[in-house]
Protein backbone atom coordinates (compact mmCIF):
# COMPACT_ATOMS: atom_id res chain seq x y z
CA UNK A 1 0.00 0.00 0.00
CA UNK A 2 1.13 3.56 -0.70
CA UNK A 3 2.60 5.50 2.22
CA UNK A 4 -0.08 8.12 1.44
CA UNK A 5 -2.98 5.85 2.34
CA UNK A 6 -5.31 8.64 3.55
CA UNK A 7 -5.95 11.68 1.34
CA UNK A 8 -7.79 14.79 2.50
CA UNK A 9 -8.84 17.12 -0.32
CA UNK A 10 -9.58 20.70 0.76
CA UNK A 11 -11.77 22.89 -1.48
CA UNK A 12 -10.63 26.42 -0.64
CA UNK A 13 -13.35 29.11 -0.38
CA UNK A 14 -14.96 30.32 -3.60
CA UNK A 15 -16.75 33.61 -4.21
CA UNK A 16 -20.09 31.86 -4.79
CA UNK A 17 -21.28 28.26 -4.26
CA UNK A 18 -19.55 26.12 -6.89
CA UNK A 19 -19.74 22.34 -6.75
CA UNK A 20 -16.15 20.98 -6.67
CA UNK A 21 -16.47 18.97 -9.88
CA UNK A 22 -12.71 18.71 -10.37
CA UNK A 23 -12.00 17.38 -6.87
CA UNK A 24 -14.90 14.91 -7.05
CA UNK A 25 -13.63 13.66 -10.42
CA UNK A 26 -10.06 13.37 -9.12
CA UNK A 27 -11.10 11.47 -5.99
CA UNK A 28 -13.16 9.02 -8.06
CA UNK A 29 -10.24 8.55 -10.45
CA UNK A 30 -7.91 7.71 -7.56
CA UNK A 31 -10.51 5.36 -6.04
CA UNK A 32 -10.67 3.36 -9.27
CA UNK A 33 -6.88 2.85 -9.29
CA UNK A 34 -6.31 2.65 -5.53
CA UNK A 35 -9.54 1.38 -3.90
CA UNK A 36 -7.74 0.69 -0.61
CA UNK A 37 -6.86 4.38 -0.08
CA UNK A 38 -9.16 6.33 2.25
CA UNK A 39 -10.29 9.72 0.95
CA UNK A 40 -12.30 12.67 2.22
CA UNK A 41 -13.31 16.04 0.74
CA UNK A 42 -13.61 19.13 2.95
CA UNK A 43 -15.44 22.14 1.50
CA UNK A 44 -14.50 25.34 3.34
CA UNK A 45 -16.70 27.69 1.27
CA UNK A 46 -19.87 27.51 3.41
CA UNK A 47 -17.94 28.04 6.64
CA UNK A 48 -17.63 31.59 7.98
CA UNK A 49 -14.05 32.91 7.60
CA UNK A 50 -13.36 33.05 11.33
CA UNK A 51 -14.26 29.35 11.76
CA UNK A 52 -12.40 27.91 8.76
CA UNK A 53 -9.11 27.41 10.55
CA UNK A 54 -10.80 25.55 13.41
CA UNK A 55 -12.77 23.35 10.99
CA UNK A 56 -9.62 22.41 9.09
CA UNK A 57 -7.88 21.60 12.36
CA UNK A 58 -10.75 19.38 13.54
CA UNK A 59 -10.99 17.42 10.29
CA UNK A 60 -7.23 16.85 10.14
CA UNK A 61 -7.20 15.63 13.75
CA UNK A 62 -10.12 13.27 13.12
CA UNK A 63 -9.11 11.93 9.71
CA UNK A 64 -5.31 11.92 10.06
CA UNK A 65 -4.37 12.45 6.38
CA UNK A 66 -1.05 11.30 4.99
CA UNK A 67 -1.53 13.48 1.91
CA UNK A 68 -3.20 16.88 2.13
CA UNK A 69 -4.36 18.24 -1.26
CA UNK A 70 -5.63 21.83 -1.48
CA UNK A 71 -7.61 22.98 -4.52
CA UNK A 72 -7.48 26.75 -5.17
CA UNK A 73 -9.98 27.88 -7.80
CA UNK A 74 -10.68 31.61 -7.29
CA UNK A 75 -7.86 34.14 -7.36
CA UNK A 76 -8.93 37.40 -9.02
CA UNK A 77 -11.90 39.14 -7.41
CA UNK A 78 -12.07 41.95 -10.00
CA UNK A 79 -13.81 39.64 -12.44
CA UNK A 80 -14.76 41.47 -15.64
CA UNK A 81 -18.46 40.70 -15.76
CA UNK A 82 -21.64 42.66 -15.37
CA UNK A 83 -23.32 42.64 -11.99
CA UNK A 84 -20.01 42.25 -10.15
CA UNK A 85 -19.72 44.92 -7.42
CA UNK A 86 -15.93 45.38 -7.73
CA UNK A 87 -16.34 45.89 -11.48
CA UNK A 88 -19.12 48.46 -11.07
CA UNK A 89 -17.19 50.36 -8.44
CA UNK A 90 -13.99 50.19 -10.50
CA UNK A 91 -15.82 51.63 -13.51
CA UNK A 92 -17.17 54.47 -11.37
CA UNK A 93 -13.79 55.14 -9.77
CA UNK A 94 -11.79 55.15 -12.99
CA UNK A 95 -14.31 56.62 -15.44
CA UNK A 96 -16.97 58.71 -13.67
CA UNK A 97 -16.95 62.27 -15.12
CA UNK A 98 -17.60 63.83 -11.69
CA UNK A 99 -14.44 64.00 -9.51
CA UNK A 100 -16.58 64.17 -6.36
CA UNK A 101 -18.27 60.90 -7.31
CA UNK A 102 -14.88 59.28 -7.86
CA UNK A 103 -13.82 60.53 -4.44
CA UNK A 104 -17.01 59.16 -2.88
CA UNK A 105 -16.46 55.69 -4.34
CA UNK A 106 -12.75 55.58 -3.36
CA UNK A 107 -13.38 54.02 0.11
CA UNK A 108 -15.40 51.20 -1.49
CA UNK A 109 -12.60 50.56 -3.97
CA UNK A 110 -10.12 50.38 -1.11
CA UNK A 111 -12.51 47.99 0.62
CA UNK A 112 -12.57 45.68 -2.42
CA UNK A 113 -8.80 45.93 -2.73
CA UNK A 114 -8.10 44.98 0.88
CA UNK A 115 -10.86 42.34 0.88
CA UNK A 116 -9.10 40.66 -2.04
CA UNK A 117 -5.78 40.80 -0.19
CA UNK A 118 -7.45 39.25 2.87
CA UNK A 119 -8.78 36.40 0.73
CA UNK A 120 -5.29 35.66 -0.55
CA UNK A 121 -3.80 35.80 2.94
CA UNK A 122 -6.61 33.61 4.26
CA UNK A 123 -6.02 30.85 1.72
CA UNK A 124 -2.25 30.97 2.17
CA UNK A 125 -2.71 30.79 5.94
CA UNK A 126 -4.98 27.73 5.64
CA UNK A 127 -2.43 25.93 3.46
CA UNK A 128 0.42 26.75 5.86
CA UNK A 129 -1.71 25.63 8.81
CA UNK A 130 -2.57 22.31 7.19
CA UNK A 131 1.07 21.71 6.34
CA UNK A 132 2.27 22.46 9.89
CA UNK A 133 -0.48 20.33 11.40
CA UNK A 134 0.50 17.24 9.38
CA UNK A 135 4.24 16.67 9.99
CA UNK A 136 5.52 13.69 8.05
CA UNK A 137 2.71 14.02 5.50
CA UNK A 138 2.84 15.59 2.05
CA UNK A 139 1.00 18.83 1.23
CA UNK A 140 0.04 19.48 -2.39
CA UNK A 141 -1.64 22.55 -3.93
CA UNK A 142 -3.44 22.61 -7.28
CA UNK A 143 -6.60 23.90 -8.94
CA UNK A 144 -7.44 26.32 -11.74
CA UNK A 145 -6.46 29.51 -9.91
CA UNK A 146 -3.24 27.95 -8.67
CA UNK A 147 -2.36 26.78 -12.19
CA UNK A 148 -2.45 30.39 -13.42
CA UNK A 149 -0.41 31.77 -10.50
CA UNK A 150 1.57 28.69 -9.48
CA UNK A 151 4.99 30.31 -9.14
CA UNK A 152 3.65 33.33 -7.25
CA UNK A 153 1.70 31.16 -4.80
CA UNK A 154 4.52 28.66 -4.18
CA UNK A 155 6.89 31.55 -3.46
CA UNK A 156 4.77 32.41 -0.42
CA UNK A 157 4.52 28.85 0.94
CA UNK A 158 6.97 26.59 2.81
CA UNK A 159 9.55 24.95 0.56
CA UNK A 160 8.29 21.43 1.32
CA UNK A 161 4.87 22.09 -0.24
CA UNK A 162 4.46 20.71 -3.77
CA UNK A 163 2.41 22.36 -6.53
CA UNK A 164 0.52 20.66 -9.38
CA UNK A 165 -0.11 22.82 -12.42
CA UNK A 166 -2.90 21.63 -14.71
CA UNK A 167 -4.67 18.29 -14.42
CA UNK A 168 -4.07 16.33 -11.24
CA UNK A 169 -4.78 12.68 -12.09
CA UNK A 170 -1.32 11.85 -13.45
CA UNK A 171 0.81 13.65 -10.83
CA UNK A 172 -1.24 12.30 -7.92
CA UNK A 173 -1.02 8.75 -9.24
CA UNK A 174 2.77 9.11 -9.59
CA UNK A 175 3.05 10.40 -6.02
CA UNK A 176 1.02 7.47 -4.68
CA UNK A 177 3.15 4.96 -6.59
CA UNK A 178 6.61 6.55 -6.38
CA UNK A 179 6.55 8.67 -3.23
CA UNK A 180 7.59 12.28 -2.68
CA UNK A 181 8.28 14.02 -6.03
CA UNK A 182 11.78 15.24 -6.81
CA UNK A 183 10.56 18.63 -8.08
CA UNK A 184 8.50 21.28 -6.34
CA UNK A 185 6.23 22.26 -9.25
CA UNK A 186 4.77 19.46 -11.37
CA UNK A 187 3.26 20.18 -14.78
CA UNK A 188 0.36 17.75 -14.86
CA UNK A 189 0.18 15.81 -18.13
CA UNK A 190 -3.27 15.70 -19.68
CA UNK A 191 -5.28 12.64 -18.73
CA UNK A 192 -4.83 10.20 -21.69
CA UNK A 193 -7.74 10.08 -24.11
CA UNK A 194 -8.24 6.33 -23.77
CA UNK A 195 -8.45 6.67 -19.97
CA UNK A 196 -10.54 9.83 -19.91
CA UNK A 197 -13.21 8.48 -22.25
CA UNK A 198 -13.82 5.56 -19.84
CA UNK A 199 -13.89 7.75 -16.74
CA UNK A 200 -16.70 6.87 -14.34
CA UNK A 201 -18.08 8.62 -11.30
CA UNK A 202 -19.64 6.72 -8.41
CA UNK A 203 -22.26 9.01 -6.84
CA UNK A 204 -22.70 6.81 -3.76
CA UNK A 205 -18.94 6.80 -3.13
CA UNK A 206 -18.88 10.58 -3.63
CA UNK A 207 -21.56 11.04 -0.95
CA UNK A 208 -19.54 8.85 1.40
CA UNK A 209 -16.31 10.86 1.12
CA UNK A 210 -17.93 14.29 0.64
CA UNK A 211 -20.53 14.90 3.36
CA UNK A 212 -20.74 18.55 2.32
CA UNK A 213 -22.47 17.61 -0.94
CA UNK A 214 -25.85 18.38 0.66
CA UNK A 215 -25.07 22.08 0.36
CA UNK A 216 -25.43 21.82 -3.42
CA UNK A 217 -28.75 19.97 -3.65
CA UNK A 218 -30.60 23.19 -4.57
CA UNK A 219 -27.98 24.36 -7.08
CA UNK A 220 -26.67 23.09 -10.40
CA UNK A 221 -24.22 20.18 -10.24
CA UNK A 222 -21.20 20.47 -12.51
CA UNK A 223 -20.73 17.73 -15.11
CA UNK A 224 -17.62 17.54 -17.27
CA UNK A 225 -18.12 15.62 -20.51
CA UNK A 226 -14.87 16.67 -22.15
CA UNK A 227 -11.60 18.49 -21.62
CA UNK A 228 -9.56 20.65 -23.92
CA UNK A 229 -10.52 23.33 -26.43
CA UNK A 230 -9.16 23.49 -30.00
CA UNK A 231 -9.77 27.22 -30.41
CA UNK A 232 -7.22 29.99 -30.02
CA UNK A 233 -9.32 32.77 -28.48
CA UNK A 234 -6.76 35.40 -27.56
CA UNK A 235 -8.23 36.19 -24.13
CA UNK A 236 -9.00 32.65 -22.92
CA UNK A 237 -7.08 30.67 -20.32
CA UNK A 238 -8.71 27.26 -20.98
CA UNK A 239 -6.10 26.03 -23.47
CA UNK A 240 -3.41 26.85 -20.89
CA UNK A 241 -5.25 24.74 -18.30
CA UNK A 242 -6.53 21.83 -20.41
CA UNK A 243 -4.66 21.98 -23.71
CA UNK A 244 -6.08 22.17 -27.23
CA UNK A 245 -6.60 18.44 -27.75
CA UNK A 246 -10.24 17.45 -27.13
CA UNK A 247 -10.73 14.41 -24.90
CA UNK A 248 -14.33 13.24 -24.61
CA UNK A 249 -15.93 10.88 -22.15
CA UNK A 250 -18.18 8.20 -23.55
CA UNK A 251 -21.69 9.68 -23.82
CA UNK A 252 -23.25 6.72 -22.00
CA UNK A 253 -20.96 7.33 -19.00
CA UNK A 254 -22.03 10.98 -18.78
CA UNK A 255 -25.72 10.07 -19.12
CA UNK A 256 -25.34 7.42 -16.42
CA UNK A 257 -23.67 9.95 -14.11
CA UNK A 258 -26.50 12.48 -14.55
CA UNK A 259 -29.11 9.77 -13.98
CA UNK A 260 -27.33 8.68 -10.79
CA UNK A 261 -27.20 12.23 -9.46
CA UNK A 262 -30.94 12.55 -10.07
CA UNK A 263 -32.00 9.19 -8.63
CA UNK A 264 -29.58 9.19 -5.64
CA UNK A 265 -29.52 12.88 -4.69
CA UNK A 266 -32.67 14.19 -6.36
CA UNK A 267 -30.70 16.63 -8.54
CA UNK A 268 -32.69 18.40 -11.24
CA UNK A 269 -30.26 21.03 -12.56
CA UNK A 270 -26.91 20.42 -14.23
CA UNK A 271 -24.16 22.60 -15.63
CA UNK A 272 -21.77 21.24 -18.25
CA UNK A 273 -18.40 22.44 -16.98
CA UNK A 274 -16.77 22.00 -20.40
CA UNK A 275 -14.90 24.96 -21.85
CA UNK A 276 -17.34 24.56 -24.76
CA UNK A 277 -20.03 21.89 -24.90
CA UNK A 278 -19.70 21.53 -28.69
CA UNK A 279 -16.15 22.71 -29.36
CA UNK A 280 -15.84 21.38 -32.93
CA UNK A 281 -17.65 19.61 -35.74
CA UNK A 282 -15.65 16.48 -34.89
CA UNK A 283 -17.18 16.39 -31.40
CA UNK A 284 -20.74 17.11 -32.56
CA UNK A 285 -21.74 13.45 -32.98
CA UNK A 286 -20.64 12.56 -29.46
CA UNK A 287 -22.59 15.55 -28.08
CA UNK A 288 -25.66 14.47 -30.05
CA UNK A 289 -25.46 10.94 -28.60
CA UNK A 290 -25.20 12.41 -25.10
CA UNK A 291 -28.23 14.66 -25.61
CA UNK A 292 -30.32 11.88 -27.13
CA UNK A 293 -29.36 9.66 -24.19
CA UNK A 294 -30.54 12.33 -21.75
CA UNK A 295 -33.80 12.80 -23.65
CA UNK A 296 -34.41 9.03 -23.58
CA UNK A 297 -34.26 9.06 -19.77
CA UNK A 298 -37.38 11.25 -19.74
CA UNK A 299 -36.42 12.71 -16.35
CA UNK A 300 -37.49 16.13 -14.95
CA UNK A 301 -34.03 17.64 -15.34
CA UNK A 302 -32.59 20.74 -17.01
CA UNK A 303 -29.08 21.65 -18.10
CA UNK A 304 -27.02 24.66 -19.10
CA UNK A 305 -23.54 25.34 -20.41
CA UNK A 306 -21.31 27.31 -22.75
CA UNK A 307 -22.28 26.45 -26.33
CA UNK A 308 -21.05 27.76 -29.67
CA UNK A 309 -24.33 28.28 -31.51
CA UNK A 310 -22.48 28.10 -34.84
CA UNK A 311 -22.17 24.35 -34.11
CA UNK A 312 -25.92 23.84 -33.64
CA UNK A 313 -27.57 22.21 -36.64
CA UNK A 314 -31.26 21.29 -36.75
CA UNK A 315 -30.75 17.79 -35.34
CA UNK A 316 -28.64 18.98 -32.41
CA UNK A 317 -31.11 21.83 -31.76
CA UNK A 318 -34.00 19.38 -31.40
CA UNK A 319 -31.95 17.13 -29.11
CA UNK A 320 -30.95 20.11 -26.95
CA UNK A 321 -34.57 21.14 -26.45
CA UNK A 322 -35.81 17.57 -25.87
CA UNK A 323 -33.06 16.88 -23.29
CA UNK A 324 -33.97 19.87 -21.10
CA UNK A 325 -31.83 22.83 -22.18
CA UNK A 326 -32.63 25.64 -19.72
CA UNK A 327 -30.06 28.42 -20.24
CA UNK A 328 -27.58 28.85 -23.05
CA UNK A 329 -24.45 30.97 -22.58
CA UNK A 330 -22.95 32.25 -25.81
CA UNK A 331 -19.57 34.00 -25.91
CA UNK A 332 -20.45 36.19 -28.85
CA UNK A 333 -17.78 38.75 -27.79
CA UNK A 334 -18.82 41.18 -30.53
CA UNK A 335 -21.29 41.57 -33.36
CA UNK A 336 -18.46 42.63 -35.63
CA UNK A 337 -16.82 39.91 -37.70
CA UNK A 338 -13.68 42.05 -37.70
CA UNK A 339 -13.46 41.95 -33.88
CA UNK A 340 -14.41 38.25 -33.71
CA UNK A 341 -11.58 37.47 -36.13
CA UNK A 342 -9.15 39.75 -34.33
CA UNK A 343 -9.89 37.88 -31.07
CA UNK A 344 -9.35 34.59 -32.97
CA UNK A 345 -12.72 33.33 -31.72
CA UNK A 346 -13.06 31.05 -34.74
CA UNK A 347 -16.66 31.47 -35.90
CA UNK A 348 -18.67 33.36 -38.49
CA UNK A 349 -21.50 35.60 -37.38
CA UNK A 350 -23.90 34.17 -39.95
CA UNK A 351 -23.23 30.65 -38.64
CA UNK A 352 -23.95 31.90 -35.11
CA UNK A 353 -27.26 33.38 -36.28
CA UNK A 354 -28.17 30.17 -38.11
CA UNK A 355 -27.60 28.16 -34.95
CA UNK A 356 -29.94 30.54 -33.13
CA UNK A 357 -32.56 30.11 -35.85
CA UNK A 358 -32.26 26.32 -35.56
CA UNK A 359 -32.85 26.53 -31.80
CA UNK A 360 -35.85 28.83 -32.20
CA UNK A 361 -37.38 26.53 -34.82
CA UNK A 362 -36.85 23.57 -32.46
CA UNK A 363 -39.04 25.34 -29.90
CA UNK A 364 -36.41 26.53 -27.43
CA UNK A 365 -38.04 28.74 -24.76
CA UNK A 366 -35.15 29.21 -22.31
CA UNK A 367 -32.72 32.08 -21.90
CA UNK A 368 -30.03 33.08 -24.40
CA UNK A 369 -27.25 34.73 -22.41
CA UNK A 370 -25.02 36.77 -24.73
CA UNK A 371 -21.58 37.58 -23.35
CA UNK A 372 -20.29 40.70 -25.09
CA UNK A 373 -16.68 41.87 -24.57
CA UNK A 374 -16.87 45.60 -25.20
CA UNK A 375 -13.87 47.71 -26.20
CA UNK A 376 -11.67 44.87 -27.41
CA UNK A 377 -8.43 45.88 -29.17
CA UNK A 378 -9.16 47.71 -32.47
CA UNK A 379 -12.76 48.42 -31.36
CA UNK A 380 -14.36 51.48 -33.01
CA UNK A 381 -17.75 53.16 -32.85
CA UNK A 382 -18.60 51.32 -36.07
CA UNK A 383 -17.86 47.90 -34.55
CA UNK A 384 -19.79 48.83 -31.39
CA UNK A 385 -22.76 49.62 -33.63
CA UNK A 386 -22.42 46.14 -35.11
CA UNK A 387 -22.61 44.64 -31.61
CA UNK A 388 -25.80 46.55 -30.84
CA UNK A 389 -27.21 45.45 -34.20
CA UNK A 390 -26.27 41.82 -33.48
CA UNK A 391 -28.12 41.98 -30.18
CA UNK A 392 -31.25 43.30 -31.91
CA UNK A 393 -30.94 40.66 -34.63
CA UNK A 394 -30.84 37.82 -32.09
CA UNK A 395 -33.84 39.42 -30.34
CA UNK A 396 -35.68 39.16 -33.67
CA UNK A 397 -34.95 35.42 -33.85
CA UNK A 398 -36.19 34.63 -30.32
CA UNK A 399 -38.71 36.28 -28.06
CA UNK A 400 -36.76 39.39 -26.93
CA UNK A 401 -37.53 38.46 -23.31
CA UNK A 402 -35.39 35.33 -23.77
CA UNK A 403 -32.29 37.30 -24.77
CA UNK A 404 -30.09 38.55 -21.92
CA UNK A 405 -26.98 40.50 -22.93
CA UNK A 406 -24.21 40.52 -20.34
CA UNK A 407 -21.62 43.20 -20.97
CA UNK A 408 -18.08 42.13 -20.13
CA UNK A 409 -14.74 43.74 -20.55
CA UNK A 410 -11.90 41.51 -21.60
CA UNK A 411 -10.06 40.36 -18.50
CA UNK A 412 -6.33 40.54 -19.19
CA UNK A 413 -4.73 37.39 -17.78
CA UNK A 414 -1.21 35.98 -17.92
CA UNK A 415 -0.59 32.99 -20.22
CA UNK A 416 -2.91 34.31 -22.94
CA UNK A 417 -2.12 35.70 -26.41
CA UNK A 418 -3.99 38.90 -25.48
CA UNK A 419 -1.63 39.49 -22.56
CA UNK A 420 1.42 38.96 -24.78
CA UNK A 421 0.00 41.27 -27.45
CA UNK A 422 -0.71 44.06 -24.95
CA UNK A 423 2.63 43.64 -23.20
CA UNK A 424 4.50 44.01 -26.49
CA UNK A 425 2.49 47.13 -27.33
CA UNK A 426 3.55 48.86 -24.10
CA UNK A 427 0.10 48.63 -22.52
CA UNK A 428 1.61 47.95 -19.07
CA UNK A 429 4.48 50.42 -19.37
CA UNK A 430 5.56 51.76 -15.99
CA UNK A 431 3.32 49.36 -14.03
CA UNK A 432 4.60 46.48 -11.91
CA UNK A 433 3.07 43.31 -13.35
CA UNK A 434 2.15 41.34 -10.25
CA UNK A 435 -1.21 39.88 -11.30
CA UNK A 436 -1.42 37.81 -8.12
CA UNK A 437 -1.28 40.94 -5.94
CA UNK A 438 -2.29 43.66 -8.41
CA UNK A 439 -1.92 47.34 -7.59
CA UNK A 440 -4.85 49.73 -8.24
CA UNK A 441 -3.09 50.89 -11.42
CA UNK A 442 -2.74 47.31 -12.66
CA UNK A 443 -6.38 46.53 -11.81
CA UNK A 444 -7.41 49.32 -14.16
CA UNK A 445 -5.34 47.72 -16.93
CA UNK A 446 -6.67 44.23 -16.18
CA UNK A 447 -10.19 45.44 -17.04
CA UNK A 448 -9.52 46.23 -20.69
CA UNK A 449 -11.39 49.49 -21.37
CA UNK A 450 -8.86 51.87 -22.97
CA UNK A 451 -9.42 55.25 -24.68
CA UNK A 452 -10.98 56.54 -26.81
CA UNK A 453 -14.14 54.47 -26.25
CA UNK A 454 -13.75 54.07 -22.49
CA UNK A 455 -15.80 57.15 -21.63
CA UNK A 456 -18.62 56.36 -24.05
CA UNK A 457 -19.02 52.84 -22.65
CA UNK A 458 -18.63 54.02 -19.06
CA UNK A 459 -21.29 56.71 -19.52
CA UNK A 460 -23.76 54.14 -20.84
CA UNK A 461 -23.12 51.71 -17.98
CA UNK A 462 -23.12 54.37 -15.27
CA UNK A 463 -26.37 55.92 -16.47
CA UNK A 464 -28.15 52.56 -16.21
CA UNK A 465 -26.57 51.59 -12.90
CA UNK A 466 -27.61 54.95 -11.46
CA UNK A 467 -31.25 53.93 -11.81
CA UNK A 468 -32.58 52.49 -8.58
CA UNK A 469 -33.71 48.87 -8.40
CA UNK A 470 -32.73 47.80 -11.92
CA UNK A 471 -32.65 43.96 -11.84
CA UNK A 472 -29.32 42.58 -13.00
CA UNK A 473 -30.97 40.54 -15.76
CA UNK A 474 -32.43 43.76 -17.23
CA UNK A 475 -29.32 45.93 -16.94
CA UNK A 476 -27.80 44.57 -20.15
CA UNK A 477 -30.91 45.46 -22.18
CA UNK A 478 -30.86 49.01 -20.82
CA UNK A 479 -27.12 49.46 -21.45
CA UNK A 480 -27.57 48.27 -25.04
CA UNK A 481 -30.40 50.81 -25.43
CA UNK A 482 -28.20 53.55 -24.01
CA UNK A 483 -25.28 52.58 -26.27
CA UNK A 484 -27.65 52.71 -29.22
CA UNK A 485 -28.71 56.22 -28.22
CA UNK A 486 -25.07 57.30 -27.94
CA UNK A 487 -24.05 55.70 -31.25
CA UNK A 488 -27.04 56.59 -33.40
CA UNK A 489 -30.09 54.81 -34.87
CA UNK A 490 -28.15 52.95 -37.57
CA UNK A 491 -26.86 50.63 -34.82
CA UNK A 492 -30.18 48.74 -34.92
CA UNK A 493 -29.66 47.46 -38.47
CA UNK A 494 -27.68 44.40 -39.53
Amino acid sequence: MSQYHRILYVWLPTERPIYPTGLVTLANHIHQDFPQIEQQILDLSPIAPRYRSQKLKEVIQTFGPKLLAFSWRDVQTFGPHEGNDPLRDALKFYHHPNPLERLRIAPKMLGHFFSYRRQLRGNLKLIRQGHLQTPGSLTVVGGAGFSVFSEEILAELPQAIVGVKGEGEGPLKDILEQGHPSVRLIQGPHCPTERYEKQKLDVDYTAKIFPGYTRYLDTAIGIQSKRGCPHRCSYCIYSHLEGRNIRQREPKQVVSEIESYHRRWGMRRFWFADSQFIPSHQSAQSCLELLEGLAALNLPITWSGYVRTNMIDQKIARAMVQSGLEDLEVSINSGSQQIVDQLKAGFKMEALYQGCRNLAEAGYKGNIILNFSLNAPTETEATLRESVAAYHHICSIFDPKQVQPYLFFLGVQPHTPLFEQLEQSGYFKGIKQNFFRPSPRLIRKMLHNPPPLDQLIARSCLKVWKQAQVPERHAGHLIMTELQAQLGPESTRI
